[in-house]
């Protein structure tokens, strides 16, 4: 490869890297408020995609 096909495959990699941070982020501010509501956490995994381990370890 040359220089500018190594940067553009490091660019689109990090931009998908940060895409799948912030979805992440946001399911587990969701998975929060749904936490406050004493939604299930079986439920709350099942719409989020986090893992119960996850969802169990989160804070307030």
């Amino acid at each position: 490869m040359d220089q500018k096909a190594i940067e553009d495959a490091g660019y689109d990699k990090g931009l998908k890297d940060g895409l799948e941070q912030g979805k992440n982020s946001q399911n587990e501010i969701i998975a929060k408020k749904m936490k406050k509501q004493n939604i299930d956490i079986k439920v709350i995994s099942e719409i989020t995609g986090l893992s119960i381990k996850k969802i169990e370890g989160l804070k307030d």
